[in-house]
This record gives structure tokens, C-alpha cells and sequence, in this order.
């Protein structure tokens, strides 16, 4: 859901207090987050994109609680070729492998809804765990 801000440089809102749609290119105010806590973060997406851009540090990262339904490892190779073509377009696969690894291998938690039938709706990117 994207909703309009307000102000005249970016169009739109876009799922996280960081991420702003200008010109259908997602664009980072800056928000930085408090380092001395951990948290969950509820876009597989957004946060990967936060994480690789520095605005989230891996070591702060509790857990992914995504909405994606994920359940063969071809899926999970399509989810993020369609992810680097996108979300992750400008950082290379080593980095985002690398993420990706510390996500899954890491003693992170990786949770899908989908999997479990439910839905979300995506309010904030990251929430303090």
C-alpha cells in the first residue's frame, strides 16, 4: 500500500519509514536504526535492501517474518532472481548471497505466514523484537 506523504520531492510512501517511491525508484531518507536493540523485520524485501544498504546492520536483525510462500529451493532461486531484477537490482549476487546466508544460517528466525495460511499487511518494515 503506498500513501502519499505530503511532500512535493517524493510521491509516495512505500511500506517502510526509510523508503520512498520518486519516479517509480525507491529512494532512502537516511533513517538509521538504534543499534543497541534487535529487531523483526516483515518484508523479506525491504529489510534484505535496508541490510545491504547499511541502513540495518545484520547484527541487529532478530528475525524475518515474511510474506512470501517459499517451499522448494527452485521457488527460492525465482523469488530472488525476480528480487535482484528489482528490489536488490544494485547490488551484486555475492552481497545479496551473502545476506541471504547470514538470514537463513545465521540463528536468525525466517518465518512465512503463507505457509501457515495466513496474511499480512506490511505497516512498518521493522519493528523492535
Amino acid at each position: 500500500m503506498l500513501v502519499p506523504t505530503g511532500r512535493p520531492e517524493y510521491k509516495y510512501w512505500a511500506a517502510a519509514p526509510n523508503i520512498y517511491i520518486k519516479g517509480g525508484i525507491m529512494k532512502y531518507t537516511g533513517h538509521k536504526y538504534d543499534k543497541r536493540h534487535r529487531y523483526v523485520g516483515h518484508s523479506l524485501s525491504f529489510c534484505v535492501k535496508d541490510i545491504l544498504a547499511g541502513v540495518m546492520p545484520i547484527k541487529c536483525v532478530k528475525a524475518i517474518h515474511s510474506g512470501t510462500r517459499i517451499e522448494t529451493l527452485p521457488q527460492w532461486r525465482g523469488v530472488v532472481r525476480r528480487y535482484m531484477d528489482s528490489y536488490w537490482h544494485e547490488y551484486n549476487h555475492i552481497e545479496v548471497d551473502r545476506v541471504l546466508d547470514q538470514l537463513l544460517f545465521g540463528n536468525k528466525v525466517f518465518y512465512q505466514c503463507r505457509l501457515d495460511g495466513k496474511t499480512k499487511i506490511l505497516k512498518k518494515a521493522w519493528t523492535r523484537a
